[in-house]
């Protein structure tokens, strides 16, 4: 099932390795304020938000867009200081890799995180963690493909 559906181009090896590969995968829920997944409101937060707010790239500016109103501004700032004062609003338990918030890992949610995954800047690589090991590398393809395949954990 996982093999057909990524049988396109490249892909087709990912499916393999994904049904072959059956691993725990260990995903942290996140606030929208939590740029980085990792669970917990930070200091790097604040400064992953700001990386993403200059940067020219809209793509990576919506990573800025922590509130989800579909604009980048200073109420995003906000939303990252009311999380780590109040914790976390959420209603329910985002994935990582979730860069639209839909509670869900969609194709648009996929071609993100490839954007993200071949940048060449260090912070906006950091968006493509999605299983928080500090690495950006195989294993979170591998991580984002098996959420899109079987939902969140």
């Amino acid at each position: 099932m996982v093999f057909s559906k990524l049988k396109v181009g490249s892909l087709c090896c990912f499916g393999l390795l994904l049904i072959l590969w059956s691993g725990p995968l260990h995903v942290q829920a996140a606030c929208p304020g939590d740029t980085d997944w990792d669970g917990s409101i930070d200091l790097g937060d604040v400064v992953r938000f700001l990386h993403y707010y200059h940067d020219a790239d809209p793509v990576v500016r919506q990573l800025a867009d922590t509130n989800q109103d579909g604009r980048t501004n200073v109420a995003d700032l906000s939303t990252i200081f009311d999380d780590y004062q109040y914790g976390c609003r959420c209603q329910t338990d985002p994935c990582p890799g979730d860069t639209d918030w839909d509670d869900g890992i969609d194709v648009g949610d996929l071609v993100r995180f490839f954007h993200y995954y071949q940048s060449r800047d260090f912070i906006v690589r950091m968006a493509a963690d999605v299983n928080q090991d500090g690495k950006t590398n195989f294993l979170d393809m591998v991580t984002i493909f098996d959420i899109y395949t079987h939902g969140c954990p």
